[in-house]
């Protein structure tokens, strides 16, 4: 008499739009770690600000803002300025 046997075979499915929003997501969180790390958050003539730092450019003759860096260096956040209000 002959056993029968009953095999179950699996089939991993790769779905591409899932490796797609993977691969973009990677690509979103290094470019957001890139952004919050540079000084280019806002600029003026010569002066430039990010969330840590604040520079002025090295051609400039004066000085930018009361408390700001001198000319061609950065410094921390000048936290104690008067605040920036809207109109």
């Amino acid at each position: 008499m002959a056993v029968q046997a009953t095999t179950i075979e699996t089939v991993t499915v790769v779905r591409p739009l899932k490796v797609i929003a993977l691969v973009c997501l990677l690509i979103a969180f290094f470019l957001l770690i890139l952004c919050l790390s540079t000084t280019w958050w806002l600029r003026s003539g010569g002066f430039r600000t990010g969330l840590w730092l604040e520079c002025t450019a090295s051609d400039q003759t004066q000085w930018t803002i009361a408390g700001g860096p001198p000319p061609g260096r950065c410094q921390k956040i000048h936290r104690h300025a008067g605040k920036i209000s809207s109109i």
